[in-house]
């Protein structure tokens, strides 16, 4: 299984649609903030130490990315099972390989490479962040320090990754069921913002099914950034057990 994943893991970081997902995110964020790029370029002033990087955690708080988030992470390889179906690729990669072996290595490599899209996003973000931005700051005093704000970033990164990991294989999941790449592409974003309609007009009190708190939960959420994490982990998890049950379903049909 090891091998098929890191194969099909390096199918996914070398798609298109990572490439893409990657460069879309530092766009859009940029152009979510432009009022505030042109104030901090017409202001005489210098700007504050460490600017670069509130600049793109204001972002990563924005409508922008929960927007995008469950668009980008389905574009690596959400619909990768489909295709083989599709393409009759699977018929030569079975016979060297088991089903279970090769679903479950389909199952991992959709889920990091999910997640990766969007951090490998926030990551470019940041650094041009710091190449735009970090010459209008002033120079480091005594006792600053970058610290808090980048330990937030990090924070941000693992919380967009593993919603990333489970948008994508939800997204790879219901494909199984019509055997359509564009319900891979599709499937994660309806539902998800079909359980933010849910939670905002109906279950208000059913915040553990809100999307956007797995991004921002904010103080209220039990045991903070790492329940989040492990909460979604959990959702990660039994998404791939599905994919792999409803995937081997397919497969006695091919």
């Amino acid at each position: 299984m090891k091998t098929i994943f890191t194969t099909n893991l390096k199918q996914a970081l070398r798609s298109p649609g990572f490439l893409l997902g990657v460069l879309v995110i530092p766009l859009f964020l940029f152009l979510s903030q432009l009022d505030t790029l042109v104030k901090l370029f017409q202001s005489e002033d210098p700007q504050t130490y460490g600017n670069f990087l509130q600049f793109i955690l204001d972002g990563l708080k924005g409508n922008t990315m929960s927007f995008l988030m469950p668009i980008l992470c389905a574009l690596p390889y959400a619909a990768s099972f489909v295709e083989d179906v599709r393409c009759g690729v699977i018929k030569s990669i079975l016979p060297r390989t088991t089903r279970r072996g090769y679903l479950w290595g389909k199952a991992a490599a959709c889920a990091v490479s999910g997640g990766l899209v969007l951090a490998a996003g926030i990551v470019l973000s940041g650094g041009l962040s710091w190449l735009v931005l970090s010459p209008l700051e002033k120079a480091a005093e005594e006792g600053m320090s970058l610290q808090p704000q980048i330990l937030e970033l990090l924070q941000k990164i693992l919380l967009f990754f593993f919603s990333g990991a489970f948008w994508s294989v939800f997204g790879a999941w219901t494909a199984t069921f019509t055997g359509s790449r564009y319900v891979a592409y599709t499937a994660p974003f309806i539902f998800y913002y079909l359980l933010i309609i849910l939670y905002e007009r109906y279950f208000p009190y059913v915040v553990l099914f809100y999307p956007l708190v797995w991004l921002n939960p904010g103080n209220g959420w039990f045991a903070g950034i790492l329940g989040v994490i492990l909460w979604v982990g959990e959702l990660l998890a039994i998404g791939m057990v599905l994919f792999v049950l409803s995937a081997e379903r397919r497969l006695e049909r091919v």
